[in-house]
This record gives C-alpha cells, sequence and structure tokens, in this order.
C-alpha cells in the first residue's frame, strides 16, 4: 500500500533534515543536504500518489517548522490540480 504524505512525514522525521526556503533575486531558493533534499522529494512523490487532499504545505513557523532553518522565510505549498478538477466534476 502506498504512503501517503503524512505517513511519510511521520515515518521519515529527523532532526538532522533542515531545509531553507526564501527567495533570491525572483527565485525561490531551497538549499538543505542531499539527506534534507530527498526527503523533500520523498514528501512530493507521496503527496503526488495520493487520490486526497488537493493541497499540502509546510512553513518555517507554523506546520511543519522542525524541518526549515531560521533563516527561511518562505514555506512550501503543494496544490494537485488533478485532485481539485474531480472534486469540482463531482459536485
Amino acid at each position: 500500500m502506498k504512503k501517503n504524505v503524512f505517513q511519510v512525514i511521520e515515518k521519515s522525521f529527523s532532526p538532522d533534515i533542515k531545509l531553507t526556503v526564501k527567495e533570491a533575486k525572483r527565485l525561490i531558493y531551497i538549499e538543505g543536504s542531499s539527506e534534507s533534499l530527498k526527503w523533500l522529494a520523498k514528501i512530493i512523490k507521496a503527496y503526488a500518489g495520493q487520490n486526497f487532499e488537493d493541497d499540502f504545505w509546510i512553513t518555517p513557523k507554523g506546520p511543519g517548522s522542525a524541518y526549515f532553518t531560521k533563516k527561511s522565510t518562505h514555506g512550501i505549498y503543494l496544490y494537485n490540480t488533478d485532485i481539485a478538477e474531480k472534486a469540482q466534476k463531482s459536485k
């Protein structure tokens, strides 16, 4: 059975996972160790593979703050348009 994004986060917690997310020269800058970037890729893959929850976010000053460095000024917001379209069609 595929794990959803919440199960992946729960299973993969490590105090060593730290991301810096900020805006720099009109780009979104994501910095982290190899382990941290692989963790983010796992989160995105799990989120894209689930068939519920059209959005997911973690922020440096809210849910998921343990995964950010103090230098982070931005969070990460994922929105699955496939799920949103399915919900609109079923109305």
